[in-house]
């Protein structure tokens, strides 16, 4: 069951702490309603148990908006668009073949250059899953 009502960031990032503490196992005893809905978000198919991937989401859904709800959150989990140089690759080819069929993906330099500069800017965002760690992207076009 979706929990329809809405949270703040911190509400969201005290409520992932609470669960990551209970290590991933009903966590509401420890951080309440909310810590047990993060819960479920860990352990479902769309987060694969990433817990870089969360941390990342509920980042990226606080800069868009003050407070959200599950709903928001699982939407932009769902926009999942990688986190690596190879996916970055692939976020560039898509963004490439979307907007340009047949154009010849050898004439980029750099294709992660190309996703930095072109493709997440325009419909994208990111965050770290922790303060300095690696970025997590996330497309916006999907919420």
């Amino acid at each position: 069951m979706t929990n329809p009502y809405t949270y703040g960031t911190q509400q969201w990032r005290e409520a992932f702490e609470a669960a990551e503490g209970a290590e991933w196992i009903d966590a509401s005893e420890q951080g309440g309603e909310l810590a047990r809905v993060v819960t479920e978000l860990y352990t479902a198919d769309l987060v694969g148990k990433g817990q870089g991937r969360l941390y990342a989401a509920i980042t990226v859904a606080g800069d868009q908006a003050d407070v959200f709800n599950q709903e928001f959150l699982e939407k932009v989990l769902n926009s999942y668009r990688g986190e690596s140089e190879s996916d970055l690759d692939k976020v560039a080819t898509d963004y490439i073949e979307e907007n340009w069929p047949g154009f010849p993906l050898q004439a980029i330099p750099s294709l992660e250059d190309f996703a930095n500069e072109y493709a997440i800017r325009e419909n994208g965002a990111c965050a770290p899953d922790q303060p300095g760690g690696t970025l997590h992207y996330f497309d916006t076009n999907k919420w």
